[in-house]
């Protein structure tokens, strides 16, 4: 079965935002099973990094430390 969502665009075809991975992790913290809490607030945590230093790099145009920052966030 190839589930579609999106205009049309295969599920493993689609790209998600940033912002909206946020809002189906933050979701995830609402469903009772075991772990679902500490995986979306850790993925929360990761995305609002993500935020936080791309508006740094916005803001001072300091490509080298975003870089960086980009290489161990990977």
């Amino acid at each position: 079965m190839n589930e579609r969502v999106y205009n049309s665009y295969a599920v493993t075809d689609q790209q998600k935002c940033l912002a909206h991975l946020r809002h189906h992790f933050k979701k995830l913290n609402e469903l009772p099973d075991l772990h679902n809490q500490a995986i979306g607030e850790a993925f929360v945590n990761l995305i609002d990094e993500a935020f936080k230093n791309y508006r740094l790099w916005q803001q001072t145009g300091d490509e080298v430390s975003y870089n960086d920052w980009v290489n161990q966030f990977k």
